[in-house]
């Protein structure tokens, strides 16, 4: 059987461009919320990266599964560049160190700022990280990843310094704080829930209501109808018999009215 042949390293332009595309979706893509609806968005950045990614001149053909690995590996470089970089400052006594950060480490750091310089970096100082080859034969980058830095901790381990052997405590306080990050969001999502149904309440009782008024409507121009009906369908009255010929009244109105005779004679 043929070996199967491993794709070419990444380039710095390919880095670059692959930097340039997550910058646009960062808040989607570092999105912390693992719900479906999230998930899903995630999934659809990454399918529209892997499309932009490859319609780019000078690069190679890559997958999902290869550019999610090179991502991991450059905000675990970065973070690992960042941590010398702050201990080379401690033995100096806070002045300037030399430069460690190369281009694509520094715009990743001014891309996460908060991930990239958080406490949970030590055990990465010195960690030996995936280099730029892409990742051909195992579909589950991810969880090659986490097997990556629990045997690089392990490795690490032994030569660390007083400052790392407070790492459980600074986990430990990380994890409660994730939680408490993490709190405000459900009850965001239930507090939405909540109003949705409330709005959806709302318009049930509205729709109620205005078929009511329809109905008083409808009724009211029924009993109008009726009033229209009945008027006209009222005998017309008839001129008296009774009494003298037609004539004028004392206000001088005309019409039937009584005439009496005298005698033979009108009154008129």
């Amino acid at each position: 059987m043929a070996a199967r042949q491993k794709s070419a390293n990444f380039s710095e332009l390919e880095k670059e461009i692959l930097l340039e595309l997550i910058h646009a979706k960062k808040d989607i893509i570092e999105n912390k919320q693992n719900d479906g609806r999230m998930v899903s968005k995630k999934n659809t950045e990454w399918t529209n990266i892997e499309k932009e990614f490859n319609s780019r001149h000078g690069v190679n053909k890559r997958t999902i599964t290869q550019l999610k690995s090179l991502w991991k590996n450059l905000k675990a470089r970065t973070k690992s560049a960042v941590a010398k970089e702050r201990r080379e400052k401690k033995k100096t006594g806070g002045g300037p160190a030399g430069k460690s950060l190369d281009k694509i480490a520094s715009t990743i750091s001014e891309m996460l700022p908060q991930q990239i310089n958080s406490l949970q970096n030590q055990y990465d100082d010195d960690a030996s990280l995936h280099g730029d080859e892409p990742d051909d034969d195992n579909e589950d980058s991810d969880d090659n990843d986490e097997i990556m830095t629990t045997n690089t901790i392990q490795e690490e381990a032994p030569r660390m310094s007083e400052e790392s052997a407070k790492q459980p405590q600074t986990a430990s306080i990380a994890s409660a704080t994730k939680r408490k990050a993490a709190g405000p969001g459900r009850q965001d999502q239930v507090k939405n829930r909540l109003l949705e149904m409330a709005e959806i309440e709302h318009c049930k009782k509205m729709t109620i209501l205005q078929l009511k008024e329809d109905i008083l409507k409808l009724k009211k121009q029924k009993l109008e109808n009726e009033i229209k009906l009945s008027e006209r369908d009222l005998p017309v009255p008839q001129p008296s018999t009774c009494g003298g010929p037609l004539g004028t009244d004392s206000n001088n109105n005309s019409g039937y009215f009584w005439q009496p005779y005298q005698r033979g004679v009108q009154v008129i």
